[in-house]
């Protein structure tokens, strides 16, 4: 009997940690919780969609590709060009503000479907990643 009851609490938490993935709210947006790759960047207006610019992709290995990821709607995480630069998010109306603590300028986020957009305040640089599934 003892041992049916550790194999269902082993069980349990093994669902509960496996269940911490990436999540869909009712409206079919991905929480900031999730691990984002990133697909296109623009800067002052001139964009480049990564799908469309392979000379870009294959100067790219796995781990030198940029990503953000967030835990606890607090903490993140956006790697780039193999340097990891951690943050604190805050709600802001309907998206999010990004504090880095190398930099002193946030970054304002929004998240439509499965898109997360970062845009710098003054709207010059805006990073998209989408989510990996």
């Amino acid at each position: 009997m003892k041992t049916k009851r550790i194999i269902c609490c082993l069980f349990f938490i093994l669902i509960m940690i496996t269940g911490c993935g990436t999540k869909v709210d009712s409206d079919g947006n991905y929480s900031i919780n999730s691990k984002w790759k990133l697909t296109e960047f623009a800067f002052d207006g001139n964009r480049t969609v990564l799908a469309n610019d392979p000379e870009i992709v294959n100067k790219m290995n796995e781990d030198a590709q940029p990503k953000f990821e967030c835990t606890n709607n607090k903490n993140c995480k956006f790697t780039l060009n193999g340097k990891t630069h951690n943050g604190t998010v805050s709600r802001e109306g309907d998206g999010y503000r990004i504090t880095f603590d190398d930099t002193y300028k946030p970054f304002l986020a929004n998240i439509d479907g499965n898109k997360l957009t970062l845009t710098t305040e003054n709207k010059k640089v805006e990073i998209i990643f989408e989510a990996e599934e």
